[in-house]
């Protein structure tokens, strides 16, 4: 991919031009080829979107999923949902429920390798979520009343709904984007009620433009161990260190590694600067 393909949204153009020197300096450092090389290192990784990732290292720090902020890919309050990794010193410690939980999704194939595929593909559309999220939520026109004729038997707007809406809208955009139809059970809306018309062209022409996008995949030391304990067990065969504060330091990431062309250029044209 030619530099002068990539395409970032306004939003995102104005991460990248946030970025100084000792943010790009803590980038080359973190920047490895193969997380692979590291394992022993690893107690969890996760996959995220480049430019979450380029706005926590403006940030120093980055967010933990909460009631208060208005992301996606958060579950609870203060917690840090990460695929662990058999292969780290520290996973032999971690309770037997997490490790029963771990084995039945993978088949059994405890492997960094394994562990590391069924992350990028559980969560291969968190690159599409991102963008999507950062750039219709605002379009929306009463998001509230959206999402309670999308999950009447909830109250409130809570990041799941929120990180599922998102998940469902990005399906009903790959299906056509008429947005005049009711998706599948159980999300049922119908989104152009809630779009000004040129607003739905927007989203449309955003799908096309960001969905070559890969993402990236963050490894994290064992600091979260020393920091916050031993895990718990979370959702599927995640699991979940508890982080009451609301945010990480940079220091308990180990380093990423790029998933796509688009995510290698976009990282190759901040370094180059």
């Amino acid at each position: 991919m030619a530099i002068e393909e990539i395409y970032l949204t306004e939003k995102e153009q104005q991460i990248v031009d946030s970025i100084g020197q000792s943010q790009r300096e803590t980038l080359q450092k973190l920047n490895v080829t193969s997380l692979t090389k590291y394992k022993s290192q690893i107690v969890g990784f996760r996959s995220e979107d480049l430019f979450f990732f380029l706005d926590c290292l403006n940030k120093g720090r980055i967010v933990v999923g909460n009631e208060t902020d208005k992301g996606c890919r958060g579950k609870c309050q203060g917690g840090l949902f990460l695929t662990p990794n058999p292969e780290s010193p520290q996973f032999k410690y971690i309770d037997d429920e997490v490790k029963d939980n771990f084995k039945r999704p993978l088949g059994g194939h405890l492997s960094f390798h394994a562990a590391t595929r069924e992350n990028v593909k559980m969560y291969s559309e968190i690159a599409l979520l991102n963008p999507i999220h950062r750039e219709v939520r605002p379009l929306i026109k009463d998001e509230q009343s959206l999402l309670n004729s999308c999950w009447g038997y909830l109250k409130g707007s809570g990041l799941i709904q929120v990180e599922e809406f998102y998940d469902a809208l990005i399906d009903e955009i790959k299906e056509g984007a008429s947005f005049n139809y009711k998706n599948r059970s159980p999300i049922y809306y119908t989104l152009g009620q809630y779009l000004n018309p040129q607003d739905k062209e927007f989203v449309t022409q955003l799908f096309n433009r960001v969905k070559c996008r890969k993402g990236i995949i963050i490894g994290f030391n064992e600091q979260l161990v020393e920091r916050y304990g031993l895990p718990t067990v979370g959702d599927g065969y995640d699991i979940v260190f508890n982080v009451p504060e609301g945010h990480i330091n940079l220091d308990t990431i180990l380093g990423f590694e790029t998933l796509g062309d688009y995510e290698e250029e976009v990282v190759g044209s901040i370094l180059k600067r």
